[in-house]
């Protein structure tokens, strides 16, 4: 992966706060407080849940829980993928089945909202990769048991390859970088397509000035986008 994004890590906790805060101080003008069974509510509720996975998924960003974190990402990405999907006009009848805990009504139609993805040019991180790359470490596989062998023998001072694993919770902090600016971008940027949010650019200034200076990483780093 190319050059770690630079962020404090109080940073990153005052956007989760000022960005959740948000969500819910629309929930409650917008949605009876999340008590409405409308499509924005289950796209604002998500969204509640999106930032709190990822609240979550930044205290385990250090090398005793670099395999927990595996799992809550995965977590997060069903959840963004299903918001995201919450948020086209054309899913109204999907939030209905959601709210009424229809079978698979949490699963994101990936078919669906892949041509509304974005997925800048040279880029891997299409839904199918972001799935796909997550698969195995989620799961009780091989590759998932050795994270965690590497991970708790660390811990113990039994494994040499700590600059590895470093190196590897480098990428994920850029990683987390680019899932909260996601979430960001969803919240607020208007399209054809999209349902209004009611998520207002001026009540939070932080994220949005993570995101930007996130998106200004990305072209000068653009290896990131095909890691």
């Amino acid at each position: 992966m190319s050059v770690e994004f630079d962020y404090a890590d109080k940073e990153a906790h005052d956007c989760v706060a000022e960005l959740a805060y948000e969500y819910l101080n629309v929930g409650a003008a917008k949605c009876n407080s999340m008590k409405d069974e409308t499509q924005l509510c289950a796209f604002l509720m998500l969204g509640v849940r999106s930032i709190s996975l990822l609240g979550g998924l930044f205290l385990l960003l250090n090398r005793d829980t670099i395999d927990t974190h595996e799992i809550v990402r995965r977590a997060y990405w069903e959840t963004y993928t299903l918001q995201f999907e919450f948020r086209l006009k054309k899913s109204e009848q999907r939030t209905g089945d959601w709210f009424s805990n229809e079978a698979d009504a949490w699963k994101a139609k990936k078919k669906v909202i892949q041509q509304y993805f974005e997925k800048p040019s040279g880029s891997n991180r299409g839904i199918g990769f972001l799935y796909g790359a997550l698969t195995g470490v989620a799961h009780p596989t091989k590759d998932a048991a050795n994270n965690s062998v590497a991970s708790v023998s660390i811990s113990f001072g039994l494994n040499p390859n700590v600059g590895n694993l470093m190196r590897q919770l480098g990428d994920y902090r850029t990683d987390w970088a680019g899932m909260f600016s996601s979430v960001v971008a969803l919240s607020v940027d208007s399209e054809p397509h999209y349902i209004e949010s009611h998520i207002s650019a001026e009540r939070i200034p932080k994220s949005l000035q993570f995101r930007m200076r996130f998106n200004s990483y990305l072209k000068q780093n653009p290896s990131w986008l095909r890691s």
